[in-house]
């Protein structure tokens, strides 16, 4: 409907809108849902208005007008739902130079708006966490990352055009990726820690930065976690706006220049490459990313968008791992940070009662507009940021990774898990750590009898049954 008026008599045209996979045949099917134009209208009928691709400007203006008459509190709320993933890793990457933090929030936010008008579903945008944690643990520079990013983009939009990554998922079992997350989550929660030692005294002084403030982050982010389920407020938010508020304070002590400067969200961010540089962004980072981003950013993710929406159409694998690569591929390349859709962000999302686009385009748009005007502002304050709450997020956003574990249930695949996580932390590789899971994988699967003795088993759950779950702990 437009200006009050509904489009009648339209015939329907044979517009091709999205090659949507089907999962267990193997099979394509195209959805035609444009109606054909007529008058210089086209419209899209309201019940087939969700999860198409918003192709045309006609379409685009119904797409955003549907959108903003979805727009509620509860929306709003659902669009906060993923920002303790964001914040923790986005500060700790712009801490130490990693990454822009404008440039950052700028392509996160505008990805957003893609994001949601193309699905109309609380897709998020959220940091590549293998990256991110193996980025902060050894320091990665900025080109490095950015490479990470862009091999890791490269890679995932070939599998998904080829189809290889149902390939791939077969070849990796579920255990071996929630043991790398365990370990990435473990070496993150150490980072956490190692930040919390930087901290010069145990009480506050003229910095208020001491290991006290960090206890009393720690038991604020607890006591958020048992109750944000009722409140439905990140409390990683609430502790970022507190270190804002000291930093400010310490600038004003240290009598720094508070004048506005402008600094611009949009860069070439391998401007210094090298061969070395793609090398080592290669080797330690997008081998460990490339299971966690088919696995939970493609395969999880819509599988998980249709648990929670069954009444709308199937989100397909090829469509997010395109999305995934164009994100990176051009967002790296321009300053932004790895990205990917997660099935974690989107279980938070809707856990804090996001339904539709409207949450992520709204998140987004706040994005961009701190990353244009207060980017350079808050790339100043964090130099400033205390380091005693820096590193309890870092601890928190560490455990909510590696809470993954949780999921498993047979004591074979515990085993794999395990060993894949130890892995990970003493050889301080993620490419190892997978190694090693694959490997002990290989051989139990060479030992039938060792699957057979049910008094070693704790359930019959199998790897290719366990489901993802929302997330216990959103911070």
């Amino acid at each position: 409907m437009r200006g009050g008026h509904a489009c009648q008599e339209n015939v329907t045209a044979p517009s091709v809108i999205d090659a949507v996979e089907d999962a267990e045949q193997g099979e394509e099917q195209l959805l035609c849902v444009l109606e054909q134009q007529y008058g210089g209208d086209i419209c899209v009928p309201q019940e087939q208005c969700y999860g198409v691709p918003a192709c045309t400007l006609p379409a685009l203006r119904q797409r955003l007008s549907h959108l903003w008459g979805e727009l509620d509190l509860q929306e709003i709320s659902g669009s906060l739902g993923d920002l303790g993933t964001l914040i923790p890793l986005l500060v700790s990457l712009s801490d130490i130079g990693a990454v822009s933090f404008s440039g950052a929030l700028f392509w996160g936010g505008l990805f957003n708006i893609f994001s949601g008008i193309q699905w109309d579903l609380p897709m998020p945008v959220q940091p590549m966490k293998s990256i991110a944690a193996i980025a902060i643990d050894e320091s990665l520079t900025p080109s490095e990352v950015a490479c990470a990013g862009i091999c890791t983009a490269g890679i995932v939009f070939l599998l998904g055009a080829t189809g290889l990554i149902k390939v791939l998922n077969r070849f990796i079992a579920w255990p071996v990726v929630y043991g790398m997350q365990i370990g990435l989550g473990l070496r993150m929660a150490i980072k956490g820690v190692d930040t919390i030692k930087k901290a010069p005294a145990w009480w506050p002084s003229d910095d208020w930065d001491c290991y006290a403030l960090a206890v009393v982050a720690a038991v604020l982010t607890m006591v958020g976690l048992q109750v944000q389920s009722r409140c439905r407020f990140p409390i990683a938010l609430l502790l970022f706006f507190v270190g804002i508020g000291i930093a400010v304070r310490v600038m004003n002590q240290q009598g720094k220049d508070w004048s506005f400067w402008f600094e611009s969200p949009v860069h070439w961010a391998v401007g210094d490459f090298t061969w070395g540089s793609l090398w080592r962004g290669f080797y330690k980072a997008t081998l460990s990313q490339i299971p966690l981003t088919t696995l939970n950013s493609v395969v999880s993710v819509c599988k998980l968008s249709e648990d929670l929406f069954p009444e709308r159409p199937a989100v397909s694998q090829r469509s997010v791992a395109t999305s995934i690569g164009v994100m990176n591929l051009v967002g790296c390349a321009l300053g932004g940070m790895p990205m990917c859709h997660g099935a974690g962000g989107l279980a938070g999302q809707y856990r804090f009662g996001a339904r539709g686009g409207a949450s992520v385009v709204f998140l987004g748009m706040w994005k961009l507009l701190l990353a244009i005007f207060f980017g350079g502002l808050f790339s100043t304050l964090l130099a400033v940021f205390p380091k005693s709450i820096l590193g309890v997020l870092l601890v928190f956003a560490g455990l909510e990774l590696a809470i993954a574990g949780r999921r498993i249930q047979d004591r074979d695949d515990a085993l794999v898990a395990l060993a894949t996580a130890g892995g990970c932390i003493a050889l301080r590789s993620t490419l190892s750590g997978c190694i090693i899971g694959v490997l002990i994988t290989i051989i139990q699967k060479l030992l039938p009898e060792h699957r057979q003795d049910e008094g070693l088993a704790l359930t019959s759950t199998s790897p290719q049954r366990c489901r993802v779950t929302v997330p216990a702990m959103t911070i």
